[in-house]
């Protein structure tokens, strides 16, 4: 699955960091967009929600299931786990197209949403 994102943007909010991509300009049409809290409840640790989502322009949600990624000038990979797919409704890989100059502000918050403890 392909996303051409006409839109790219980023929220470092108080209580969470968010990364978005919509195919619209005006941030309509399918869209990804993750996020990860600044900090997580117990409940959530409980739940095994204390970790990234994941969320379409459907408002369907899945927790973690990046499996695999590669991050280049204008484009995004993800290899999505079954599970993760499954609750998207969305092939396990999906690449993201966007303006290359894009690239660093994906890269940091996509570093700072994934990669993070």
């Amino acid at each position: 699955m392909i996303l051409r994102a006409n839109a790219v943007g980023v929220d470092d909010s108080d209580d969470c960091l968010t990364l978005g991509f919509a195919e619209e300009s005006d941030g309509s049409g399918p869209a990804l967009v993750l996020q990860r809290a600044r900090e997580f409840a117990e409940k959530d640790v409980k739940a095994g929600t204390a970790t990234y989502c994941l969320t379409t322009d459907t408002q369907t949600t899945t927790y973690g299931g990046i499996e695999s990624w590669q991050l280049a000038e204008g484009w995004l990979k993800l290899k999505l786990s079954t599970k993760a797919a499954e609750d998207l409704g969305c092939d396990s890989d999906l690449i993201i197209q966007f303006a290359p100059i894009h690239t660093d502000a994906v890269r940091t918050a996509f570093d700072r949403i994934v990669k993070a403890p």
